[in-house]
């Protein structure tokens, strides 16, 4: 199955960043991520086989007991660029320490630590090829106001699937993990 973990959204995040969402989605090329689907990653891991999943949820929630809960504010936007022209578009995460933390640990209890700089972010739409329509709807992403969309409480996070084989991907959490002090919802 194919996999990984995040922190889900609250509903004051998503619904903050519906316009930004439906504003992209008038541009047929750029193809935009439900507000459903919106999730802060903090590990892709692939495809996995269901015999890996018990010992990774034993070492995830290890990770978990170790943490804090923590405030993420969601804040600005901007692109990761392919050839110098934007591919992926996002809305932006402050900086935050528990949240690096939390990623750090995560990569290291699912054995995917590569060194990388830990880049937290929202990916609300990636875009296929250019037009001016998209030219102008890029032009306001960038411009967009209010660039604060709110602050929530992480208090736990997912090990998630992801079924790619409709228009949409559908996401399952398989397990959830709460952090040490979060509070018990299920």
């Amino acid at each position: 199955m194919r996999a990984f973990i995040a922190v889900p959204l609250s509903a004051e995040i998503r619904a903050a960043l519906t316009p930004v969402i439906d504003e992209l989605g008038k541009a047929k090329e750029i193809r935009t991520v439900p507000p459903e689907n919106l999730h802060l990653t903090l590990d892709f891991l692939g495809e996995i086989r269901e015999a890996e999943i018990g010992p990774l949820c034993e070492k995830l929630k290890a990770a978990a007991e170790k943490t804090s809960s923590f405030l993420l504010t969601v804040s600005g936007v901007g692109a990761f660029r392919k050839g110098g022209k934007p591919n992926v578009l996002w809305v932006g995460i402050e900086k935050n320490a528990a949240l690096a933390k939390l990623a750090y640990d995560v990569k290291a209890a699912s054995g995917t630590e590569d060194g990388k700089k830990f880049s937290p972010h929202l990916t609300v739409g990636r875009i296929r090829f250019s037009d001016e329509k998209q030219r102008d709807i890029l032009e306001r992403f960038f411009r967009w106001e209010p660039r604060d969309f709110g602050t929530m409480k992480a208090d736990h996070f997912s090990l998630m699937k992801s079924d790619l084989s409709g228009k949409t991907p559908v996401y399952t959490v398989i397990r959830k993990f709460i952090l040490k002090d979060g509070e018990k919802n299920g």
